[in-house]
Parts: structure tokens; C-alpha cells; sequence
């Protein structure tokens, strides 16, 4: 007599999907997503009027890697070294190395006459180095979700994620989550797979790619940490065993000691970047205020307004995450979250995607609590991880959406239709212009090259002008002793408080108030449009030589 045959322990669609080899299905998934993030990146590139203000930083820094006897700097550099441990602004190296790889090949195509020229190429190759990063993106991102939910689910979780607004224009400008996310992916991978093939050497993997995270941005040391947590909670696997759960430790904690470990000696410590000594020092920074009409690209805290920072912090997460999933994504994956838990029991490598994003809203609350800001740009892999969650809970939980809503409403046609009209719902704000309000500055940086010396002071708080002149191409310079003219680069309205980001910005103004020697307009900017999206741009002229 046979025995009745066991029930499953979870749903047919929960199960982990079969390994299988790379096949020419994968290979024209991944030729799909190639097209998706070259399109979408080539339509931006192609429509941008200025990169993101931290692009210029970056662009000063891979100049300064590449000629240290020439950064204008405070500490007097001549080696790489010294750049490593001085540079301005202080960064990790990796997404300037990277930048200044790019350059080469612009700059080889297309040799700069002078500094301006050499400016405005290097702006250039911090989006090209970005658009390849974001290009890179889409194998890991493939590659981890065929692993943890099949071809089907990987394809759309990686194409979704490419055309979220806020993901594909971070990706597409001047700024360092593009090749963040890519050793991010890259790590949660090999973690993947280490988990599910019960091994230790993919701990060891994912921590490099975890180093190599870190060498781009501090917190990339989450990506090893989530996989030492993953070590940790693998003890509550009766088989597993205590010895490999410390094997694996080590091997995650060797991998990221070997990328990390020498950065770490070079400055003599985790990070040189100033947010966190700010958090550590519980310092409330209030970023200036946005113009009347201006997107808010960022949630900041105001006691008067907001009243206690424990309500606050949850709301600001809330509003920023929202945005950022660009809404509906965000209802999905949470939708998906009991799905992901039940399925720890049969594929615990899901667990990876669960510990990270766990590990980086936590980061994000303490971020929001202790400096009293928080931008989409912090909540990104949030939405990465959440890009898989989402699509699994319109393509891979259907006998549940089947079993409440019928089955014309979860068949495959309109289980697609409804993806499609999520993806295409990300077009049009995906598609609009980079930094259209911000053109002005450099129009004024323009004028400047053609009007400016090197015996001029230029006071520019907010560097795009001065860059784009030419004049602070490899850090910003020392004011000459004995000036023709002051030039200052002021938007109007700016606030007072904001002079602690801008640290000339109270010159400036000076210079815009001085009664006694008083300024000349030298040229304005204004939104051509009239759109009241940007706020005019003015570039006033001093005689220094008045007293």
C-alpha cells in the first residue's frame, strides 16, 4: 500500500527555481536590458544641462590622481598617496579612479584647448562613468534575480529598476550610486549563491565585492555585513553547525580585509568624509531651503514645523521611499515581504535581500535622526532590493492573487499588462531634462573664461561657475593678493543659513551688499521659460582695487 503523497509545505510558486546554465534565453534577457539602460541613459545624457554639483568634486579629485604635484589642495601633495589621504573633496578612490579611466578615452577623442574645455569634459566623464556603471548593473541584477526567482522575475525586477526615475537619473549623472550598486549586486550574488549551495567561498567573494562597495562609498561595508549577519544566522540551522558559521565569517571578514584593509591603513581610518563625524557628533544640519517651486529632492528636518524627531524620521523615510519606488513598486513590495519571510523555510538565500535592506533602513533612520536629512538618493538601494520583492508579488504569488480575485485577473497576460503599465508609468519623469534650473550657472561660467583673470577673485559658493570657467579644474584656488575685480556668483534669494555647505557664500553676499563700493551686474540668468521651476542666477562685479 503507497502512502498518500506529502503535501507541500508552501505553494508551488514559493519553491526556489531550478539551477540551470547560462542559456541563450539568459543571453537575449541580458541584450534586453542592455538596450533598456543604453536608451535610457543615452536620452539623458543627451538632455542634460549640467551635472549634479558633487560630479565636480569628483572630477577635481581624478585630477588630482592623475598629476598630484598639481592639485590645489590645503596639504601639498606629490604622490597618489598623499592625494589618497588629502585630496579635495576627501572621497574614496574608487569612483574617481574610475572617472579618470573614462577621461582618458574623452579626452583622447576629444583634446581640451584649456582648462575650460578640460572642465567640461571631465563633467562628461563623470555621467559616461556613471552610464557604464548603470550599464554593468543589469548582470548582477539579472544574474540575482534568475537565482532567487527565476529568468522571468529577474528580467523584469532589472528593467524595472532601470527606468525608475529617481534610480536612472542618479545612474545618469555625475554621482557614484551607479558602480555602488553594481559591487552591491555583485556581492548579494555570491551571497546568493554561498546560501543556497551551503558553501563558504561565496561569503569570501561577497566580501570583497563588499571592500570594493566601501572604495566607492563608506556604507558599502554593509554588503559585508549583511553576509556576516547571514554567517551568524545560519546557526539556526540545526545542520549547518557552528564551524561553518565561523568559516564563513572569516571568509566574508578576509574578503573585505583584503580590498578595504590597505584604504583603511592609507587615512588611518574608516572614512574621511565629514556626515560621519557629523552623526557621530549629533550635529543637526538644516540644508538650505528650496526655491519657491523647486522640486524637493529631500526631506529636512525643521523642530518648528515637524516638532519631535521620533514622529519625523518615519515620515521623512516614508515620503523619501515613496518617491524614490516611484509609488506603486513600493504597495508591491511590501505586499511581497510575508511571501519573502514564508519562503526562508524552503530558500534561505532569500534571507540576503531581507538582512541588507534591513541593515540599510536602519542606516537611513540613524542618517535621518542624527543629521536631520534624507534624499531619494539614500533610500536607492532600498529600491533595489525592493525591485525584486515588488515584481514577485505580481509574477511569482499569483495562486494567491488567484485564489482572492478569480483567475482572468492573475493570468500571465494581465499580470503583464499590469507590469507594462508600471514601467511605462516611470517614463515621463524619468525623461525630463538633468538640472534644467541650474543652467545659469554655467552661462556664467562662460563669461567668466572670456571676462575673468587669474588676478580676479571669483566667489562662487556653489563651484559650478568657477568650474566651468576653468578655474577650479583641479581644486578651488587661493584668492591673488592684489585682485582687479571680486566676481560673486549668487542665486537669488539663497538663505543665510546655508552658508554652512557654501563655504563663500557669505562673501558673496558681501560683495552683493557692499552700499560703499557697490557692485555691478555683470549678467543675470533667468528661467528662459518662465517657469518659476529655477531661481535667477546673477553674477555681480566688484572693483577691488576701490577701497
Amino acid at each position: 500500500m503507497t502512502s498518500p503523497p506529502r503535501p507541500h509545505a508552501h505553494p508551488p510558486e514559493e519553491a526556489p527555481p531550478a539551477r540551470r546554465a547560462f542559456t541563450r534565453v539568459d543571453g537575449v534577457a541580458l541584450a534586453g536590458l542592455a538596450l533598456i539602460s543604453v536608451a535610457v541613459h543615452a536620452w539623458l545624457f543627451a538632455h542634460t544641462f549640467t551635472t549634479a554639483r558633487d560630479s565636480i568634486g569628483f572630477a577635481q579629485l581624478a585630477l588630482q590622481y592623475e598629476n598630484p604635484a598639481r592639485a590645489v589642495v590645503a596639504f601639498p601633495c606629490t604622490t597618489v598617496l598623499d592625494v589618497v589621504r588629502h585630496g579635495e573633496p576627501p572621497h574614496p578612490p574608487g569612483y574617481p579612479l574610475i572617472v579618470l579611466g573614462v577621461s582618458k578615452v574623452v579626452r583622447a577623442v576629444a583634446p581640451p584647448a584649456d582648462d575650460g574645455e578640460l572642465a567640461a569634459a571631465m563633467l562628461r566623464s563623470t555621467q559616461l562613468a556613471s552610464m557604464l556603471g548603470a550599464l554593468v548593473l543589469v548582470v548582477p541584477s539579472y544574474s540575482l534575480g534568475r537565482r532567487l526567482f527565476g529568468p522571468t522575475q529577474g528580467f523584469a525586477a532589472a528593467a524595472l529598476f532601470q527606468v525608475l526615475p529617481v534610480s536612472a537619473r542618479v545612474t545618469s549623472d555625475g554621482l557614484t550610486e551607479a558602480w555602488y550598486l553594481v559591487f552591491v549586486a555583485f556581492g548579494l550574488r555570491s551571497g546568493v549563491i554561498a546560501v543556497q549551495a551551503h558553501g563558504v567561498r561565496g561569503f569570501f567573494t561577497a566580501g570583497v565585492f563588499g571592500g570594493l562597495a566601501y572604495l566607492v562609498r563608506p556604507e558599502g561595508l554593509l554588503v559585508s555585513l549583511t553576509m556576516g549577519l547571514v554567517a551568524v544566522l545560519s546557526l539556526l540551522d540545526r545542520n549547518a553547525g557552528v564551524a561553518r558559521a565561523v568559516r564563513r565569517g572569516l571568509a566574508v571578514t578576509l574578503g573585505t580585509a583584503l580590498v578595504a584593509g590597505p584604504y583603511m591603513g592609507i587615512i588611518g581610518g574608516v572614512t574621511l568624509k565629514n556626515a560621519a563625524a557629523v552623526m557621530a557628533e549629533s550635529v543637526v544640519v538644516l540644508p538650505p531651503v528650496p526655491a519657491a517651486g523647486a522640486t524637493l529632492f529631500a526631506a529636512t528636518y525643521d523642530p518648528e514645523r515637524d516638532g519631535s524627531k521620533l514622529q519625523w524620521v518615519p515620515k521623512a523615510i516614508s515620503l523619501e521611499a515613496t518617491k524614490t519606488f516611484h509609488y506603486a513598486p513600493l504597495g508591491f513590495a511590501l505586499l511581497a515581504l510575508p511571501f519573502a519571510v514564508r519562503r526562508l523555510r524552503t530558500d534561505p538565500a532569500v534571507g540576503v535581500l531581507l538582512v541588507m535592506a534591513g541593515l540599510n533602513l536602519g542606516l537611513v533612520a540613524l542618517l535621518a535622526a542624527k543629521v536631520g536629512y534624507l534624499s531619494e538618493r539614500h533610500v536607492l538601494p532600498l529600491a533595489f532590493v525592493g525591485c525584486f520583492l515588488a515584481v514577485h508579488a505580481m509574477f511569482g504569488t499569483r495562486d494567491f492573487w488567484r485564489s482572492i480575485f478569480g483567475g482572468p485577473l492573475t493570468s500571465p497576460p494581465a499580470t503583464w499588462l499590469l507590469y507594462t503599465i508600471i514601467f511605462a508609468s516611470c517614463l515621463p519623469a524619468t525623461a525630463k531634462p538633468l538640472h534644467e534650473d541650474r543652467y545659469g550657472h554655467r552661462v556664467l561660467g562662460e563669461y567668466l573664461k572670456a571676462n575673468a583673470t587669474a588676478d580676479d577673485v571669483i566667489l562662487d559658493p556653489y563651484n559650478w561657475a568657477q568650474f566651468y570657467s576653468g578655474r577650479s579644474v583641479r581644486g578651488v584656488p587661493g584668492d591673488p593678493p592684489l585682485p582687479r575685480y571680486r566676481w560673486a556668483v549668487l542665486e537669488e534669494g539663497e538663505k543665510d543659513h546655508a552658508s554652512h555647505t557654501k563655504p563663500r557664500l557669505t562673501s558673496a553676499q558681501n560683495v552683493s551688499r557692499d552700499l560703499v563700493n557697490k557692485p555691478i551686474v555683470a549678467l543675470e540668468w533667468a528661467d528662459p521659460a518662465d517657469t518659476g521651476k529655477a531661481r535667477k542666477i546673477v553674477l555681480y562685479r566688484q572693483d577691488a582695487g576701490k577701497p
